[in-house]
């Protein structure tokens, strides 16, 4: 069974209140929001009074909100081979390096390091290192 996949580009504020209430019998309230609903000639007259807000696309099967989030997510750009094992300095697990910088000056002012959770404030890099 095909579905269509009506998602609703332009807002319908300022339209009359036919065009509003087709869009809510489609279940359109919010711009980019995607509703399925099987093909049938009741739904097609229904697109036609908003062919101009809408885009429409066929598909096999209705998708979940799930698949809908999956499918907006952008590629991450890199991929973990392999993971860094946990407490790599000397044991020590950092969650976070954090650089304080003055703002006319650019060299850092000291360091914030993380361990475990307890935050320490360090004045030079040999102070992370533990020597």
């Amino acid at each position: 069974m095909s579905y269509f996949r009506i998602t609703l580009t332009r807002s319908g504020i300022g339209l009359t209140k036919r065009t509003q209430g087709v869009l809510k019998a489609l279940g359109l309230r919010t711009r980019m929001k995607t509703v399925f609903h099987p093909v049938s000639p009741e739904v097609a007259g229904q697109i036609m009074k908003v062919k101009e807000l809408i885009s429409v696309s066929e598909v096999d099967r209705p998708l979940t909100i799930q698949e809908l989030k999956a499918e907006r997510k952008p590629d991450p750009g890199f991929y973990m081979e392999k993971a860094m094992p946990r407490g790599w300095l000397e044991g020590r697990a950092i969650l976070g390096i954090v650089f304080i910088l003055e703002y006319n000056s650019t060299k850092p002012k000291g360091l914030a390091v993380r361990y475990m959770g307890v935050a320490r404030r360090l004045q030079t890099v040999s102070d992370v290192a533990g020597e």
